[in-house]
Parts: C-alpha cells; structure tokens; sequence
C-alpha cells in the first residue's frame, strides 16, 4: 500500500487510485491539515477506512464495509454514475455523498457530435471500405448513405450540464433540439428549443431523428427505451447512449435495428460491460460500438484535480458541498 501524508493529525483522506506525486502534491496544499492515504487498487482499503472522514474514488462502497468506518462524512465519487454508492447513501443519510458531474461534459457532448456525424457522413460504410483497401469512384450509385445533420431535430433524454453542451454544438450544425427533463421545465439559458416533461416522452420518440441518452440511471429511466419505446421512434432515426447502459432494454434495441425501423445506433455505455464478444452489437452494420470512452480525455485528470480542491475549499469551510447525490432520487 502507497501511503502519501501531509500533516500530522488532521481529517483523514483516502484516496482510492495511484495519483502521481504533483498530483498529491497539490491536494495536500490544498487541504494542508489533511493526512492522505493512497489505496491504490483498493489495497488496504478496508484497515484504512477505520478513522476516515473523506473517501475520494472508486466504483462504490458497500453499506456492510462503510459499517467499519464510523467517522465517515464524505465519499466523493469521481464518476458521473453514482449506482454502487446509494445503498450507502440512503443506510447512512449523515454521509454526504457527491460525484463528478461536470468535469467530463466536453469530450461525452463532442463524442455525441461525433457519433451523430459518423451516421450522417456514411463513416461506417467508410471505415470498411478502408479496411479492404476499396476505393470506389464519388458517383450517385457507389456512395456512401449519407444525410445532413442541419434541419434535424435531436431529442435529449437528460438535460443537465451534458445535454445542454450537446445542444450548443448540435445548434451550430443546424439542428432543432427538443429536452426531456423530470420536471419539465426551462434550464434557464435555454439552448433548446423546447423542454418537455416526462408525460411527453412518447411525442418526442415520435418526433426526432436523433435521440441522445445521458439521463441518470434511477427507478424512473432503468429500461426507459423498451420495445414500446422503440417502436414509437420515428422510422429511421438514429439512437445514441451516453449515459448508463442500463437505460435501455438492449435486446429490443437488437431487434429494432434488425427488423430496420431504427436507421442506426451509437453505443458508448452498455450492460452488461464489457459488452460480450457474442454481441450481435458487435457485427451490426448500423452500429458504432465506442466501449465507455466518450468521457476520457487528457485533461481529465486536470479537471478532476480543480474539482477536488474546490470541493476541499468547501469541506473545509463547512460551506456545502457541490454534486450532492440524492440517495432516494438516484442522482
């Protein structure tokens, strides 16, 4: 076990991953009565967890291992997705427990764009044609199935930071852009053209020709696009997730793209992950599989790191703290 400490006594903090040494660096500055403790790979985790008070990291925390560390105030994921803390959350409402939001909102909404105009300018056909070394002559019977983006209308299943930053790009190619949000309101700068509650879901399905998935995984969207779903989109629009796999009922969304009602499909997040070699996914023509990457970026960590210690500002100050998850709302 990796152990980098600064102060003598102070809250401890422990954190769940190998960061290099200026990164420690910096957060110890900037909780300088801090003691941080590196678990990397959670090795030791459970004996450190003992006298915690910050837990920065990792996939989740089990209610019966959070048993064994009474001091605990603060789990701090740095993913989006919250699923493997909120047993915790809701056993022992006192720990606030908050994720990353916000610092992985540029590459997932630029990642979109990608997947949108990879279908629209015929990438998929592409990539085949350059993997057998085919090149055929730019006439009306040898290209590509192409489309324009501008004039669509895309649909937004979530529209929080992620979605409205896939709406500004998407406007600048065009698009008219439809936003389900739980409540049904305005967000405020309103870049979309019209914000619509769950009760309209089904007129959005049967309204866009691109439907982006970045909602939560909770009670209220798990198998949200079923077969019914499917089947109420519009006939050869486009489907995309980005959010959580388990959103959609992937053997539905199998066998809308067989049965050719959906024009294609772009996957970042699926379930199970990783997605099995025997996939039908896999093989799909009209399917841009991208394995849980739209989020990665080299400035992640960057972002990761002025979070942190913009969160550590907070704690110290006893001010609250940003991307607090509602353990029985899900996000």
């Amino acid at each position: 076990m990796d152990k980098d400490c600064a102060g003598a006594a102070g809250p401890k903090v422990v954190l769940r991953t190998a960061w290099p040494p200026a990164a420690l660096k910096r957060l110890a500055g900037a909780f300088p009565d801090a003691r941080i403790i590196a678990c990397p790979d959670d090795q030791g985790l459970e004996a450190e967890l003992g006298d915690a008070e910050v837990l920065i990291g990792g996939a989740g925390l089990a209610v019966e291992t959070a048993a064994g560390a009474p001091n605990l105030r603060w789990v701090q994921a740095l993913s989006v997705g919250v699923e493997g803390f909120l047993d915790l959350a809701r056993a022992r409402p006192k720990i606030v427990v908050a994720n990353g939001r916000g610092v992985n909102v540029t590459p997932i909404a630029e990642h979109a764009v990608m997947l949108m105009l990879s279908f629209a300018r015929g990438m998929p056909e592409l990539a085949r044609r350059q993997a057998d070394r085919h090149w055929l002559p730019p006439t009306r019977d040898h290209a590509p199935e192409v489309f324009e983006l501008a004039g669509a209308t895309l649909g937004l299943i979530g529209y929080g930071r992620i979605g409205r930053a896939i709406a500004a790009r998407a406007k600048a190619f065009g698009m008219t852009i439809w936003a389900m949000r739980r409540s049904g309101e305005a967000a405020g700068e309103d870049i979309a053209d019209r914000i619509l509650g769950p009760t309209d879901f089904g007129e959005m399905l049967g309204a866009v020709d691109h439907l982006v998935a970045t909602a939560p995984l909770t009670p209220g969207t798990a198998r949200l696009m079923d077969a019914a779903a499917f089947a109420r989109m519009k006939p050869g629009a486009f489907f995309y997730n980005l959010g959580r796999g388990g959103v959609v009922d992937h053997a539905a969304l199998i066998a809308a793209l067989e049965a050719g009602r959906l024009g294609g499909a772009g996957l970042d997040v699926v379930e199970p992950e990783p997605l099995p070699s025997e996939s039908p996914f896999w093989a799909m023509p009209n399917v841009i599989v991208t394995g849980h990457t739209a989020g990665f970026t080299p400035n992640l960590m960057a972002r990761n790191l002025d979070f942190l210690v913009a969160q550590f500002g907070r704690y110290r100050r006893g001010e609250p703290l940003e991307n607090r998850i509602d353990g029985v709302a899900g996000y």
